[in-house]
């Protein structure tokens, strides 16, 4: 199984194109997410100062806010979607764990978790596997390419010739 997975890693061209994406998914989230709010707060009372309690926040409050509101958000799409973030669907990347399954719920927690290791996203530029691939024992894979050897691996079990 590792050599197909090892055979099967998207390059970090891939990584990085599907971190752009997820992070623009996550910020359009909030956007859709803060336009409810606001306008149900509008409804309810007129007089709200939710949004203006935001225009008040330190700078480490907003990072250390999103940050961890990124996390969650990344840790349901991927528990949802079983390992395709809005980003690998749309390059065809998966996540898999290291005997090539999908991984479990508390796999996806550590792997997110782990993207609070500070310089977490440098950690693509010196590895081929960022920190919170390496920490969660997870891998991202070429999706088509994955199930096609998987498809071969299990058609030569079938002729016994493995």
């Amino acid at each position: 199984m590792e050599e197909i997975i090892n055979n099967s890693l998207a390059s970090n061209n891939k990584r990085f194109l599907n971190y752009i994406i997820d992070r623009a998914a996550f910020y359009g989230f909030l956007l859709f997410l803060f336009s409810i709010i606001g306008v149900v707060l509008v409804f309810i009372d007129p007089e709200n100062t939710f949004f203006e309690d935001f225009e008040n926040i330190s700078t480490l409050e907003d990072v250390v806010v999103t940050t961890l509101s990124y996390i969650f958000f990344m840790f349901l799409v991927e528990v949802l979607t079983k390992g395709r973030s809005v980003g690998k669907y749309i390059t065809g990347t998966m996540v898999v764990n290291e005997y090539g399954e999908k991984p479990s719920g508390n796999t996806f927690l550590k792997r997110n978790l782990c993207r609070l290791v500070p310089f977490n996203g440098l950690s693509f530029l010196m590895y081929e596997r960022g920190w919170h691939d390496s920490l969660s024992y997870t891998y991202v894979v070429n999706k088509k390419q994955f199930e096609e050897a998987i498809i071969q691996l299990n058609e030569i079990k079938k002729l016994g010739l493995d």
